[in-house]
């Protein structure tokens, strides 16, 4: 990902000042923070949210597309670059499934694959 859209991203995820003042009025409601401490989260949300719209404004361009996602086939991979591979397993039947598939690509040390595995595991609660 580019560096001018990660930054964008980033300043877009910090400003989340709408939750920020909710849960800061719950603490205040409850005497868990001071009225000083509050008056100054307040001022910050409302500095952060004030100038976040303008620095996105200016690292985010929508007219350009997305970088990252143009010409990652394998039809338009170098001849003797390596294979990346995504392989996920849920239950114990899905290994066998993927060292099949591994069998079948053959790999060679001019071609190589290089297979990442992701353990899907149900959480509870």
């Amino acid at each position: 990902m580019p560096l001018r859209d990660s930054l964008a991203l980033a300043l877009i995820m910090i400003s989340k000042g709408i939750v920020d003042i909710g849960s800061y009025s719950v603490m205040y409601d409850k005497q868990v923070i001071s009225d000083a401490l509050f008056c100054y989260l307040t001022i910050m949300i409302v500095s952060v949210a004030s100038i976040v719209p303008i620095l996105v404004k200016r690292f985010y361009d929508p007219s350009r597309k997305y970088l990252c996602s143009q010409k990652r086939t394998i039809l338009n991979s170098k001849l003797n670059q390596e294979l990346r591979m995504l392989g996920c397993v849920h239950v114990p039947g899905h290994v066998n499934s993927i060292i099949n598939l591994m069998h079948t690509l053959c790999p060679t040390k001019e071609s190589s694959i290089s297979l990442d595995v992701l353990h899907l595991v149900k959480l509870s609660g």
